[in-house]
């Protein structure tokens, strides 16, 4: 059986990524934006490319994104350049 890791990677090469859905996770988006959810810290744990966490941080969340695939980070890295 081939180790986690090199899943991860073989899928992010062929871009077979389903968990990434390009967007923000509508979940998310009604509880911030129905529910009395102030300004805050979040830990966004798996974050994988961001959408959660870049939506978050326009928002005013002060937000630390997490994941233990390091290849998806770099998106993170390329987008927040672009934005500053």
């Amino acid at each position: 059986m081939m180790p986690q890791e090199n899943r991860f990677e073989e899928r992010y090469a062929k871009g077979d990524i389903p968990w990434d859905i390009g967007r923000v996770d509508a979940n998310l988006v009604e509880l911030v934006e129905n529910r009395p959810v102030g300004n805050c810290r979040a830990l966004d744990i798996g974050c994988g490319t961001g959408d959660n966490s870049l939506w978050l941080a326009r928002r005013g969340f002060e937000v630390t994104g997490l994941d233990n695939y390091l290849p998806s980070l770099p998106i993170h890295e390329s987008f927040l350049i672009f934005q500053e």
